[in-house]
């Protein structure tokens, strides 16, 4: 079989995925061999040869990715093997520190934009939050959150079945690990997406001195691409304000959502000492369906994908794009009434009070 593309073998193959269990360097040294030695007997496309010898580059040190995901691994699986600690309880941390630094962000990004009367969206993008010793990109470190989340719950899976020490749990050993793993995971994420750059958009790994140097093979392409995202974004922007004229002057819009959402809206809410969520629901008000969340969101489906917003996901109940934005809003608004259920946290102790979930709806 003649390859043609090492970029779409790290677009499409498990196998040359450093971040995958079906890895397989010995395979990628194989294939890479084949390629090489078909591209020297073929001259023809000179300029494709050359744009998928960087992709060559990327496959060639896709070990030294490999590396850092089992070193991962290895110390989670050392940290779980401890007494004390167990899975269950490790994932609830998990997501209480997420939520805490959720919460911190999300009041820093806050006061920054109170504290000022105009800001053009560039600014917003380029918006720091003091993070202990240093500044930070405060869309970045918002974003960041979740997506540390979620490469840690697929490590934990691992280990899942594994557990059989549920009811030797120390709390104070559970926090400790937690936060060791969560910070931990903050150089594995940028490895990753470093990696997942230069496979994604055109780049390349320079070896020099020992050393790697990542690099877009055109130099202006990330200027581009901003600008490509800026000039979306005004554009979802300034349709979320049509949309929000239209809603109030013409009712039938409101209708049409209102049959979408069930005319209900989240009444009030209440944590228990399990830190189950408890929440009510009524007939919304007129204005209720004017949700911030819902109209921004809707917006920027609009602008992002139109042609999908009403087709129906298969693997997903059927559920349209518009569906699934009104289920975000509630969550979204849920959120909201939950945050401010929430204690400050004044020592390591009461993080615990962030491990919130939901139950059940309360019928009125």
């Amino acid at each position: 079989m003649k390859i043609t593309s090492i970029r779409k073998l790290l677009f499409n193959e498990k196998s040359f995925n450093p971040f995958s269990d079906n890895y397989n360097p010995e395979q990628i040294q194989l294939i890479l061999k084949e390629y090489l030695k078909s591209e020297k007997e073929d001259t023809s496309q000179i300029k494709d040869k050359e744009s998928d010898i960087d992709a060559v580059r990327i496959a060639v040190q896709t070990p030294v990715f490999n590396y850092y995901y089992k070193e991962l691994y290895e110390y989670m699986k050392k940290t779980l093997s401890e007494p004390g600690i167990n899975v269950i309880n490790v994932i609830q941390y998990l997501i209480a520190i997420v939520n805490h630094d959720t919460k911190m962000i999300e009041m820093s990004i806050n006061k920054m934009i109170q504290s000022t009367n105009q800001l053009r969206l560039e600014e917003m993008a380029m918006l720091k939050i003091d993070e202990k010793n240093f500044k930070s990109n405060a869309v970045n470190s918002y974003e960041l959150q979740t997506d540390l989340l979620n490469l840690l719950l697929n490590y934990l899976k691992y280990f899942h079945k594994e557990d059989s020490r549920h009811n030797n749990a120390v709390p104070a050993r559970i926090h400790e690990a937690s936060s060791k793993m969560y910070r931990a995971s903050n150089l594995l994420y940028v490895v990753k997406d470093a990696f997942d750059r230069m496979v994604w958009e055109n780049g390349t790994i320079i070896e020099k001195n020992e050393e790697l140097y990542l690099r877009y093979i055109e130099p202006d392409s990330q200027i581009l691409l901003q600008l490509g995202m800026f000039r979306v974004q005004r554009n979802a922007l300034a349709y979320s304000i049509t949309i929000y004229q239209h809603l109030k002057e013409n009712p039938i819009y409101l209708r049409f959502l209102s049959e979408t959402r069930k005319g209900k809206n989240i009444s009030n809410i209440r944590i228990n000492s399990r830190g189950y969520i408890r929440y009510s629901v009524q007939n919304e008000g007129p204005n209720a369906l004017l949700q911030s969340e819902l109209v921004q969101g809707l917006a920027f489906i609009a602008a992002f994908y139109p042609h999908f917003t009403r087709k129906e996901l298969e693997k997903l109940g059927k559920l349209t794009v518009d569906d699934l934005m009104v289920l975000h809003s509630e969550l979204v608004h849920l959120t909201e009434k939950v945050k401010d259920c929430l204690p400050e946290v004044n020592d390591a102790t009461d993080i615990k009070d962030y491990m919130v979930r939901i139950r059940t709806c309360l019928k009125t």
